[in-house]
C-alpha cells in the first residue's frame, strides 16, 4: 500500500474516530466508498495503460465528512477525498476554521502518467515490436496550503505554500554519430512556492496583494539502455559500423521566480464594479548539460570518425514578465448592462548558452589519425512579447423570452526576435519585428419560452497579418444549443459548434475547420425510480499547414482529416434500498486516426442496513486500431476489465 494512501486512510479514521467520540454510531456525519479493484487486460496492455491506467488494488472511491456541530476548538471541520489508492487521479482535500479566527485549507492531488504508445518513435513497429522508443512512466504529486487569519475582517493576513514533485522513469531517443540509439530515462523535479499576503475588506472595496517565491529543480539523467549499442541503424556508414559503447546525459536545471500580485474590486452606488489586477514576475533559470559518449560513431559535419564525445553546455536564462487589467460592468438599465476592459502583458526572455564539444580520437573518412577535436559555440538568444487587449460588450436581459449580447475585442501583438547567428540553420530572416492586430466582432441571443430555450452566438475574427504559422487570418466560430423540457419526464436537447480558420500566405498555406454536433434526451418512465438516456453525435476534423522536414529542411503540406460518431445510452433504476446504474458507449473515428471505443458500464448498490451497503461496478473499455499511416493497427488493440466490490457507509 502506498504511504500517501496509508495516510489518506490514517486520516478517516482519525476524523472517523474523533466524530463518534462526540456522537452514536448511527449518527457519524461520514460517508465513504471503500472497496478493491480487480483488472483483467488482455492485448495490449501498455496501450491500456496509456488510456486508461485504471490499477487492481484498494480504492477509496469517495469519502465526505462535515462535521455537524463543533470539534474541539473548530467550528467546521471538513475531509473530502475521491479516488485515492488504485486510481490514476486521486485528491484529498481538509478544511478547518474558527469563525473570526482562522480558516486552514489543504489540497492533496495524485496523477499517475503513463505512456507507451505503441507505434511513437517505432523503427521496428514493422516486426509487431511494441511499445515504441519514447515512453514514460510517472508520479505528480501536489500538495497546497493556505491559511488565512482573521477570515472576513476588514484585513486578513494569508500564508501559504505549494507543492509540485514529478518522478519516474521512462524511456527515450538520442541521434548520435549518424545512429539513433535507446536510452533509460529517469526525471525528478520540485516545484516549490511560497506566498504571504494581505486582504482588504471595506464596504464596497475589497483588495489584496500576495508575494510569492517560487523555486523550481529539475533533473534528468540518461543512459544507454542495455544491450543497445548497436542503435537502429544496422548498416555502415561510409564504411564504418556506428555502435555505441556507453552514452550517459545529465541535465539540471534550477529556477528562482519572485511572483508579485494585486487586486482590486469596487462595487460603486449599486450600478457600477470596478476591477483591477496586476501580477510580475521576473525568473531567473540556471541550466547545466553534461554528455559523455563511447563507441565508433560518424559526423559529416566534421568530415571525420570520432571514437567519444565529451561536451558540457552552461545556459543562463533571465525572464521579465508583468501583466495588467483594468474592468468596469456598468448598469445602465433595469435590463441593460455595459461592460469593457483593457488587458496589457509584456515579457521579455534573453539568455546565453556556452556549448563546449570535444569529440575523441578523430579519424578522418581514408583512416588518418586527426586527435581531438574542440569546438565552442557561444549563442545569446532575446524576445520581446507585447500584447494588448480592448472589449467591450453589452447585453440585454429579459427583454420578454429574449436576451442578447454584443460585443468587441481587439488584441494588438508586438514580437522583436532576436537569434544568434550559430542557431540559425536554414535561410531566411528568423529574427525582427513582428506586429499582429486582431479583431473580433460577435454576439449571441438566447429565446426561452414554453419550455423551449434556443441559444446562438456568432464571432467573427480578422488580423491583419501572422506572427507564428499556426496564427490565423480569419476565422468564424458559430454555437448553438436548443433545449426542450415536458413536464417533469422529458428534456431533449441538441447542441452544435463549427470553427473555421485560414491562413492565405502562401508559405504557411493554413487552414483548419472543427464541427460537432451532439443530441441527447433523458426519460424518466417512473418518477424517482426509472430514468432513460441516450445520445449521439458526429464531429469532424480537416487540418492543413505546411511544415519543414528537419532532415534536410524542405517544405511540404500535411494535413489531418477526421470524422467520427458516437451513441451512448443508459439507465437508471432505483427501489427502495436497490440502485442499478448502466451505461452504454460507442465512439468511432476515421481518417487520419481511425480507431473504434466501446465502453460499457454497470453499477449495482444494495444498502442491507440502514447505514451500511455493498457495492458492484463493472467496466469494460475495448479498443479497435485500424491501419493507417504511422498507426499500430491490431497491435494497439485491448480490451480491459474492471471489478470493483467495496463498502458503502452512509450517515
Amino acid at each position: 500500500m502506498r504511504p500517501v494512501l496509508r495516510r489518506a486512510l490514517a486520516s478517516v479514521a482519525f476524523v472517523a474516530s474523533a466524530g463518534a467520540a462526540r456522537l452514536s454510531a448511527q449518527a457519524i456525519p461520514v460517508d465513504v466508498q471503500l472497496g478493491y479493484r480487480f483488472v483483467d487486460v488482455s492485448g495490449n496492455d501498455q496501450m491500456y495503460r496509456t488510456q486508461i491506467n485504471d490499477r487492481p488494488g484498494v480504492l477509496l472511491r469517495s469519502l465526505d465528512y462535515t462535521s455537524l456541530g463543533p470539534v474541539g476548538f473548530l467550528d467546521t471541520l471538513h475531509v473530502d477525498a475521491t479516488d485515492v489508492g488504485a486510481g490514476p487521479a486521486g485528491q484529498l482535500r481538509f478544511l478547518a476554521a474558527k469563525t473570526g479566527v482562522f480558516r486552514l485549507t489543504f489540497t492533496w492531488r495524485e496523477t499517475d502518467l503513463y505512456s507507451a504508445l505503441p507505434a511513437f518513435a517505432n523503427p521496428f513497429i514493422e516486426d509487431g515490436i511494441v511499445p515504441g522508443q519514447q515512453t514514460w512512466n510517472r508520479i505528480r504529486n501536489i500538495y497546497d496550503a493556505e491559511l488565512e487569519l482573521l477570515p472576513g475582517k476588514m484585513i486578513t493576513p494569508i500564508l501559504g505554500y505549494t507543492r509540485n514533485t514529478y518522478d519516474g522513469p521512462g524511456s527515450t531517443t538520442y541521434h548520435l554519430g549518424q545512429n539513433e540509439f535507446q536510452l533509460d530515462d529517469q526525471v525528478h523535479s520540485v516545484d516549490s512556492l511560497y506566498r504571504i499576503g494581505l486582504a482588504f475588506h471595506d464596504g464596497p472595496v475589497s483588495a489584496g496583494f500576495t508575494q510569492g517565491w517560487r523555486e523550481y529543480s529539475w533533473q534528468d539523467v540518461s543512459v544507454l539502455r542495455p544491450g543497445a549499442g548497436s542503435g537502429n541503424n544496422t548498416a555502415p556508414v561510409v564504411g564504418q559500423a556506428v555502435t555505441a559503447d556507453s552514452i550517459a546525459t545529465t541535465q539540471k536545471s534550477e529556477i528562482d521566480t519572485p511572483v508579485s500580485n494585486a487586486w482590486i474590486t469596487a462595487n460603486l452606488f449599486g450600478r457600477v464594479k470596478l476591477t483591477g489586477t496586476y501580477i510580475k514576475a521576473d525568473g531567473t533559470n540556471d541550466t547545466g548539460f553534461s554528455e559523455a559518449d563511447a563507441g565508433r560513431f560518424v559526423s559529416f559535419e566534421l568530415a571525420r570518425i570520432f571514437a567519444g564525445l565529451n561536451e558540457t553546455v552552461d545556459s543562463r536564462a533571465h525572464t521579465d514578465f508583468w501583466r495588467a487589467s483594468a474592468r468596469a460592468e456598468i448598469t445602465l438599465l433595469q435590463n441593460v448592462s455595459l461592460a469593457g476592459g483593457w488587458a496589457e502583458n509584456s515579457r521579455v526572455l534573453d539568455g546565453q548558452a556556452l556549448i563546449s564539444s570535444l569529440f575523441l580520437d578523430t579519424v578522418t573518412y581514408a583512416g588518418q589519425s586527426a586527435g581531438d577535436l574542440l569546438r565552442e559555440i557561444n549563442a545569446r538568444t532575446s524576445v520581446d512579447d507585447m500584447s494588448r487587449t480592448y472589449d467591450a460588450n453589452v447585453t440585454a436581459r429579459q427583454l420578454g423570452p429574449i436576451a442578447v449580447n454584443a460585443g468587441w475585442t481587439q488584441v494588438q501583438q508586438n514580437v522583436t526576435a532576436t537569434p544568434d547567428a550559430s542557431e540559425i540553420v536554414i535561410p531566411g530572416g528568423q529574427g525582427g519585428r513582428y506586429e499582429r492586430r486582431v479583431n473580433t466582432f460577435g454576439g449571441g441571443a438566447t429565446f426561452s419560452q414554453w419550455g423551449l430555450t434556443v441559444t446562438a452566438d456568432y464571432h467573427h475574427d480578422d488580423a491583419d497579418q501572422p506572427i507564428f504559422r499556426t496564427d490565423f487570418m480569419d476565422r468564424d466560430r458559430l454555437s448553438a444549443r436548443a433545449t426542450y423540457k415536458i413536464a417533469d419526464f422529458l428534456d431533449v436537447g441538441a447542441s452544435f459548434r463549427d470553427t473555421k480558420a485560414s491562413d492565405d500566405v502562401v508559405t504557411i498555406g493554413y487552414d483548419t475547420q472543427v464541427r460537432e454536433f451532439q443530441a441527447e434526451f433523458d426519460l424518466t418512465i417512473l418518477k424517482d425510480m426509472l430514468t432513460l438516456h441516450g445520445a449521439g453525435g458526429e464531429f469532424l476534423t480537416n487540418r492543413q499547414i505546411l511544415i519543414r522536414e528537419p532532415q534536410d529542411f524542405t517544405v511540404v503540406p500535411t494535413d489531418q482529416k477526421e470524422l467520427g460518431h458516437n451513441w451512448e445510452g443508459g439507465v437508471r433504476f432505483t427501489w427502495n434500498a436497490l440502485s442499478l446504474d448502466a451505461g452504454y458507449l460507442w465512439m468511432n473515428n476515421n481518417g487520419s486516426i481511425p480507431f473504434t471505443v466501446q465502453r460499457i458500464r454497470a453499477m449495482a448498490e444494495y444498502f442491507f442496513t440502514k447505514n451500511w451497503g455493498a457495492d458492484f461496478e463493472w467496466l469494460q473499455d475495448k479498443y479497435v486500431e485500424r491501419v493507417a499511416f504511422d498507426q499500430a493497427g491490431p497491435l494497439a488493440n485491448y480490451n480491459g476489465n474492471r471489478y470493483y466490490v467495496g463498502l458503502h457507509w452512509r450517515p
